[in-house]
């Protein structure tokens, strides 16, 4: 898609998208939203980022995904499977016949 950017995160960016996945996932299940103890080995100024950025993220409109995307995701996991029932020099089309 033009104009999609990527990033890369780096260990401790990981670190922080886990932690505020997991502290938002306990506060939705009715927890208190406390993580594991591994979050003091995040800092606060990357949980500020990574929470700005979810922020940000969730304003954002979504576009709909195309109309025929199950049956396309569908035929595409039936040709896979199909072919890896195939033996190993076999050709795709004699597994047909």
């Amino acid at each position: 898609m033009a104009g999609e950017l990527m990033w890369k995160l780096n260990e401790a960016d990981g670190r922080a998208v886990d932690l505020f996945l997991e502290t938002r996932s306990a506060k939705s299940n009715g927890g208190d939203g406390i993580a594991d103890p591994d979050a003091a080995a995040v800092s606060p100024q990357r949980l500020a980022r990574v929470e700005g950025l979810f922020s940000i993220v969730s304003r954002m409109d979504a576009e709909d995904p195309p109309p025929d995307l199950a049956q396309r995701t569908v035929r595409r996991a039936r040709r896979r499977a199909a072919a890896r029932l195939i033996a190993p020099g076999e050709e795709a089309w004699a597994s047909v016949q």
